[in-house]
């Protein structure tokens, strides 16, 4: 299992190596493929912090999951409205 010394080694700056650019192309990516449904759902699986998911905002029905505890404790801790699980 992936404990939070993972992101130390292999993401030393989590947020310089997913800036706000490259989040927000994500974004409008999932957005097109969304369409025109209202409310999507989206699961990331492997979402480390939720950051992806968090950039989405509230118009989506928003699900994390990663295998890492400490990292799923972080994203519930800044981004209560989003439901995640381990």
């Amino acid at each position: 299992m992936h404990d939070i010394d993972y992101y130390a080694t292999v993401y030393k700056d989590y947020t310089l190596q997913n800036p706000v650019y490259k989040l927000d192309y994500y974004r409008r990516a999932l957005a097109r493929l969304a369409g025109p449904i209202a409310f999507p759902s989206i699961f990331d699986y492997g979402c480390a912090f939720g950051t992806l998911l968090a950039q989405l905002g509230p118009g989506w029905q928003r699900f994390g999951g990663d295998v890492n505890s400490q990292a799923i404790d972080m994203a519930r801790n800044s981004h209560p409205d989003i439901s995640f699980a381990v």
